[in-house]
C-alpha cells in the first residue's frame, strides 16, 4: 500500500483496508531440508498463515510471547529441540534449523525434548506471588473460568483421558501452594500422574435440558467448583461437563485457580489439549523472573503491535475472550451456554 485510508476525520478508515494476506509476502524463502519443512509448518499453523519463508521473524509476522510459547511446545512434540530463549534469539526459520541440527549434533536435543520430571519439583515465587503473599487475603477462591462446547460423541471415559493427559502436560495444574513448616510459602510441582482426572471431573445429566437451561445452572455450578479449589492440597483445576445425550453437543466448566493461569495463559494451554507431547516448564522462567535476570529485556525484544492472527484447532477465536470469565470472589457473569468456545477436537489424546 502507498498509504493508509482515512476517514473524513482523520483517522484510519479500516472498512477501505484490503483484506490481509495469508502469506509472509512474496520474497519468502522456502524450506531447503526436512527441518525448516517442519519448522515452516509449525510456523503457519501457530501464525495463522499460509506459507512462511527461511528469513521471515516470528515476530515481525505477528507472533508474541503466548504464541511462541504454543511454537516450542508444538516443536518439541515433534521431536524438534527449542525453547522459548531460541525463538527470541533466533526467530527466524533459518536461525532455529540451524539450533536444532547443533543440539542435535550434541546429543542434547532428544535429552531437552523427553525429560518428563523437568518442570517438578520447587517452584520460585515470582515477583508477583511475593507480592500477593504479602497482602495476607485468602487465596481459594481466586480463579478464572472458560465455558466450553465438547462433541456430541465425547463420552466420561474419553473425558477423563483427555483431562489426565492435560494434567500430566502441565506441571502448574499438579502444583501446591503453601506454607512450609518455617512459616515460608513454598511453591511446589508434583511428578507426572500424582493428579488423577478422576479427582477433578465430574458429569451432569443434561440430556433433558436445552442448552439454555443449561446456561441457567453455570453460576451455582462455578461457585461449587471454585469452593473445591484449594492451592494447598493441590487443588488447582476442577472440570465439570454437561452431558447433552448421544448425537448432542455438550458444555465443558473449566475452572482453575488463578496461581496455575491467567488471561494471557488461556491462549497457550488450553490449544493443547489435541497436540500430543509436553508443555514447556515453569521452573526456568520462574528463576529467572524472581532474580530479574533478563526477563523484561527479553519481553520488550519481543513487543509488537500485531496480536496472533491465529488461535489453536479447537477453540473458536470468536469466543477466546468473550467465554473468559475472571473473578477474586464471586461469579461469572451468566452467559448463555449456546456462545460456549466450540471444540473442534481433531484427535481423542492431547
Amino acid at each position: 500500500m502507498d498509504g493508509f485510508p482515512l476517514t473524513l476525520n482523520g483517522k484510519l478508515d479500516t472498512a477501505a483496508l484490503p483484506a490481509p494476506s495469508r502469506s509472509a509476502g512474496p520474497a519468502g524463502q522456502p524450506p531447503r531440508n526436512p527441518v525448516e519443512e517442519r519448522l515452516a509448518t509449525l510456523f503457519a499453523e501457530v501464525l495463522g498463515l499460509d506459507t512462511v519463508g527461511v528469513h521471515d521473524s516470528f515476530f515481525a509476522l505477528g507472533g508474541d510471547s503466548i504464541v511462541s510459547m504454543r511454537l516450542v511446545s508444538q516443536a518439541r512434540a515433534a521431536g524438534l529441540a527449542i525453547s522459548p530463549r531460541d525463538v527470541f534469539e533466533r526467530p527466524t526459520i533459518a536461525e532455529l534449523a540451524e539450533r536444532v541440527d547443533a543440539a542435535e549434533r550434541a546429543g542434547t536435543g532428544v535429552r531437552r525434548a523427553a525429560d518428563p520430571d523437568a518442570g517438578t519439583g520447587d517452584i520460585p515465587l515470582t515477583p508477583v506471588l511475593a507480592w500477593l503473599t504479602e497482602q495476607g487475603g485468602p487465596l481459594r477462591a481466586l480463579s478464572q473460568a472458560r465455558f466450553l462446547r465438547t462433541p456430541a460423541d465425547l463420552d466420561l471415559d474419553e473425558l477423563h483421558r483427555i483431562v489426565q493427559s492435560v494434567l500430566d502436560r502441565h506441571d502448574l495444574l499438579r502444583s501446591t501452594f503453601a506454607r512450609a513448616e518455617n512459616g515460608a510459602w513454598r511453591f511446589e510441582a508434583a511428578p507426572v500422574g500424582s493428579a488423577r482426572a478422576a479427582d477433578c471431573v465430574r458429569r451432569i445429566d443434561a440430556e433433558r435440558l436445552d442448552h439454555t437451561a443449561i446456561g441457567t445452572l453455570v453460576p451455582e455450578a462455578f461457585d461449587e467448583l471454585v469452593a473445591e479449589l484449594d492451592p494447598a492440597s493441590g487443588a488447582m483445576a476442577r472440570f465439570l461437563w454437561f452431558d447433552a445425550g448421544p448425537g448432542r453437543e455438550g458444555r465443558l466448566l473449566v475452572v482453575l485457580h488463578h496461581l496455575v493461569t491467567d488471561a494471557a495463559s488461556w491462549a497457550f494451554w488450553s490449544p493443547t489439549w489435541p497436540q500430543p507431547g509436553r508443555a514447556g516448564t515453569c521452573r526456568p522462567w520462574a528463576r529467572r523472573s524472581a532474580s530479574g535476570r533478563g526477563h523484561c529485556r527479553t519481553w520488550r525484544r519481543a513487543e509488537r503491535p500485531n496480536s496472533p492472527s491465529g488461535r489453536a484447532c479447537w477453540t473458536d477465536p470468536s469466543r477466546l475472550s468473550e467465554e473468559d470469565h475472571s473473578t477474586k470472589h464471586g461469579t461469572p457473569g451468566q452467559r448463555s451456554a449456546d456462545t460456549g468456545s466450540r471444540w473442534a477436537r481433531t484427535s481423542p489424546h492431547p
